[in-house]
Protein backbone atom coordinates (compact mmCIF):
# COMPACT_ATOMS: atom_id res chain seq x y z
CA UNK A 1 0.00 0.00 0.00
CA UNK A 2 2.83 2.56 0.47
CA UNK A 3 5.32 3.87 -1.80
CA UNK A 4 8.11 6.28 -0.07
CA UNK A 5 10.12 6.58 -3.40
CA UNK A 6 13.17 5.98 -4.76
CA UNK A 7 16.39 5.40 -2.42
CA UNK A 8 14.17 4.94 0.70
CA UNK A 9 14.52 2.29 3.75
CA UNK A 10 11.99 1.20 5.73
CA UNK A 11 14.43 0.96 8.69
CA UNK A 12 12.07 -0.73 11.35
CA UNK A 13 8.09 -1.10 12.15
CA UNK A 14 6.17 -1.00 15.24
CA UNK A 15 2.70 -1.38 16.15
CA UNK A 16 2.23 1.07 18.83
CA UNK A 17 -1.38 2.87 19.82
CA UNK A 18 -3.58 1.53 17.16
CA UNK A 19 -1.30 2.54 14.54
CA UNK A 20 1.70 1.27 12.56
CA UNK A 21 4.95 3.46 13.29
CA UNK A 22 7.34 3.39 10.06
CA UNK A 23 10.71 4.31 10.38
CA UNK A 24 12.07 5.57 7.25
CA UNK A 25 15.55 6.69 5.84
CA UNK A 26 15.75 8.54 2.42
CA UNK A 27 18.95 8.90 0.80
CA UNK A 28 21.97 6.56 0.05
CA UNK A 29 22.15 4.54 3.87
CA UNK A 30 25.59 3.02 3.58
CA UNK A 31 28.96 4.75 4.90
CA UNK A 32 28.45 8.42 5.61
CA UNK A 33 26.20 9.41 3.33
CA UNK A 34 23.95 12.51 4.89
CA UNK A 35 20.49 10.82 4.59
CA UNK A 36 17.32 12.29 5.88
CA UNK A 37 14.84 9.96 8.56
CA UNK A 38 11.23 10.20 8.73
CA UNK A 39 8.59 8.54 11.61
CA UNK A 40 5.26 7.80 9.79
CA UNK A 41 2.07 7.02 11.40
CA UNK A 42 -0.15 4.60 9.63
CA UNK A 43 -3.47 3.37 10.41
CA UNK A 44 -3.40 -0.53 9.88
CA UNK A 45 -7.44 -0.44 8.68
CA UNK A 46 -7.46 2.00 6.58
CA UNK A 47 -8.17 1.16 3.15
CA UNK A 48 -6.19 4.10 1.29
CA UNK A 49 -1.93 4.63 1.07
CA UNK A 50 -2.57 8.08 3.21
CA UNK A 51 0.09 8.10 5.80
CA UNK A 52 -1.96 9.52 8.99
CA UNK A 53 1.34 11.80 10.11
CA UNK A 54 4.46 12.53 10.38
CA UNK A 55 7.59 13.08 12.65
CA UNK A 56 10.55 14.65 11.01
CA UNK A 57 13.86 13.13 12.99
CA UNK A 58 16.15 15.45 10.51
CA UNK A 59 19.25 15.06 8.66
CA UNK A 60 19.98 12.03 10.87
CA UNK A 61 19.75 7.45 9.69
CA UNK A 62 17.03 5.55 12.16
CA UNK A 63 18.36 2.47 13.28
CA UNK A 64 15.27 1.18 15.37
CA UNK A 65 12.34 1.84 17.07
CA UNK A 66 10.71 0.09 20.36
CA UNK A 67 7.27 1.03 22.03
CA UNK A 68 7.90 0.73 25.70
CA UNK A 69 5.38 1.73 28.53
CA UNK A 70 3.59 4.12 25.95
CA UNK A 71 6.55 5.82 24.92
CA UNK A 72 8.01 5.35 21.46
CA UNK A 73 11.81 4.98 21.45
CA UNK A 74 14.17 5.61 18.82
CA UNK A 75 17.83 5.01 18.23
CA UNK A 76 19.42 7.04 15.85
CA UNK A 77 22.57 8.25 14.08
CA UNK A 78 23.12 12.26 14.44
CA UNK A 79 25.42 14.19 11.73
CA UNK A 80 28.72 13.66 13.99
CA UNK A 81 28.57 10.41 13.86
CA UNK A 82 27.48 9.86 17.52
CA UNK A 83 24.38 7.20 17.98
CA UNK A 84 21.42 8.65 19.91
CA UNK A 85 18.67 7.38 21.87
CA UNK A 86 15.34 9.48 22.72
CA UNK A 87 11.53 9.07 22.99
CA UNK A 88 9.11 10.36 20.64
CA UNK A 89 7.40 13.92 21.85
CA UNK A 90 4.90 15.61 19.85
CA UNK A 91 6.49 16.04 16.74
CA UNK A 92 10.11 15.67 17.49
CA UNK A 93 12.50 13.68 19.27
CA UNK A 94 14.01 14.11 22.09
CA UNK A 95 17.62 12.52 23.54
CA UNK A 96 18.20 10.66 26.57
CA UNK A 97 21.49 9.30 25.84
CA UNK A 98 24.25 9.32 23.87
CA UNK A 99 26.78 5.87 23.13
CA UNK A 100 29.58 5.27 20.19
CA UNK A 101 30.03 2.37 17.83
CA UNK A 102 28.04 1.14 14.69
CA UNK A 103 24.17 1.89 14.84
CA UNK A 104 21.95 -0.72 16.00
CA UNK A 105 19.47 -2.09 13.51
CA UNK A 106 16.03 -3.19 14.38
CA UNK A 107 16.80 -7.23 14.96
CA UNK A 108 19.60 -6.07 17.09
CA UNK A 109 17.33 -5.27 19.87
CA UNK A 110 15.00 -6.54 22.79
CA UNK A 111 12.93 -5.84 25.64
CA UNK A 112 13.94 -7.81 29.12
CA UNK A 113 12.81 -6.21 32.64
CA UNK A 114 11.26 -3.39 31.34
CA UNK A 115 14.98 -2.57 29.94
CA UNK A 116 15.79 -1.53 26.23
CA UNK A 117 18.55 -4.56 25.12
CA UNK A 118 20.52 -3.74 21.68
CA UNK A 119 24.04 -4.57 20.46
CA UNK A 120 26.40 -1.98 19.20
CA UNK A 121 29.84 -2.61 17.83
CA UNK A 122 29.93 -6.44 19.42
CA UNK A 123 29.18 -5.03 22.98
CA UNK A 124 25.31 -5.51 24.58
CA UNK A 125 24.07 -2.57 26.13
CA UNK A 126 21.08 -1.47 28.35
CA UNK A 127 18.92 1.76 28.54
CA UNK A 128 16.05 2.18 31.19
CA UNK A 129 15.53 2.98 34.53
CA UNK A 130 14.49 0.07 37.05
CA UNK A 131 11.36 2.30 39.04
CA UNK A 132 10.41 5.48 36.84
CA UNK A 133 11.83 7.20 40.09
CA UNK A 134 15.26 6.99 38.71
CA UNK A 135 16.74 8.38 35.72
CA UNK A 136 17.27 6.42 32.80
CA UNK A 137 21.30 5.67 32.07
CA UNK A 138 22.50 3.52 29.28
CA UNK A 139 25.00 1.04 30.84
CA UNK A 140 27.08 -2.01 28.92
CA UNK A 141 25.86 -5.47 30.16
CA UNK A 142 27.92 -8.14 27.91
CA UNK A 143 30.39 -8.38 25.44
CA UNK A 144 29.02 -10.52 21.83
CA UNK A 145 31.28 -13.13 22.65
CA UNK A 146 32.21 -13.79 18.81
CA UNK A 147 33.22 -11.46 15.66
CA UNK A 148 30.05 -10.71 14.00
CA UNK A 149 26.82 -10.55 16.15
CA UNK A 150 23.36 -11.26 15.16
CA UNK A 151 20.00 -11.24 16.28
CA UNK A 152 19.37 -10.47 20.19
CA UNK A 153 16.33 -11.60 21.76
CA UNK A 154 14.98 -12.63 25.01
CA UNK A 155 12.31 -15.18 24.56
CA UNK A 156 10.99 -16.84 27.82
CA UNK A 157 12.75 -14.05 30.07
CA UNK A 158 16.37 -15.75 28.27
CA UNK A 159 18.65 -13.33 27.21
CA UNK A 160 20.07 -14.90 23.91
CA UNK A 161 22.41 -13.61 20.56
CA UNK A 162 23.09 -15.32 17.15
CA UNK A 163 26.48 -14.58 15.93
CA UNK A 164 28.88 -16.05 13.19
CA UNK A 165 32.07 -17.58 14.74
CA UNK A 166 33.95 -17.67 11.00
CA UNK A 167 31.83 -20.30 9.31
CA UNK A 168 29.58 -21.36 12.28
CA UNK A 169 26.63 -19.73 13.28
CA UNK A 170 26.11 -19.84 17.32
CA UNK A 171 23.27 -19.19 19.38
CA UNK A 172 24.25 -18.16 22.82
CA UNK A 173 22.97 -17.09 26.18
CA UNK A 174 24.25 -14.58 29.13
CA UNK A 175 25.75 -16.71 31.81
CA UNK A 176 27.88 -15.92 34.91
CA UNK A 177 29.12 -12.52 36.01
CA UNK A 178 32.56 -11.87 35.52
CA UNK A 179 34.44 -10.26 38.31
CA UNK A 180 37.86 -9.41 37.36
CA UNK A 181 38.13 -5.54 37.64
CA UNK A 182 40.19 -3.33 38.67
CA UNK A 183 39.61 -0.18 40.74
CA UNK A 184 41.47 3.67 40.67
CA UNK A 185 40.33 6.20 43.00
CA UNK A 186 41.02 10.20 42.71
CA UNK A 187 41.51 9.66 46.40
CA UNK A 188 45.00 9.37 48.05
CA UNK A 189 45.10 7.69 51.23
CA UNK A 190 47.74 10.24 52.78
CA UNK A 191 47.20 9.48 56.77
CA UNK A 192 48.37 5.78 56.09
CA UNK A 193 52.37 7.58 55.78
CA UNK A 194 51.96 9.39 59.20
CA UNK A 195 53.60 7.77 62.31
Amino acid sequence: KLDFGVTTEVADVAFHANQWWIAVNEGITTGTNRTHASLFLYDGAAISSILFDEVGVGVQRIGWIMPLNGVMYVCWMDLSGTNVIGYVSGRSVKPLGYFTGNLPTYEKKTLYKNYILFVSSGLIYSIGSATPEFPIAISQLADGGHPTDGGLAAPFGTRMIASLDGTNYRLAQFSALDTACTWKSVIIPVINGRA
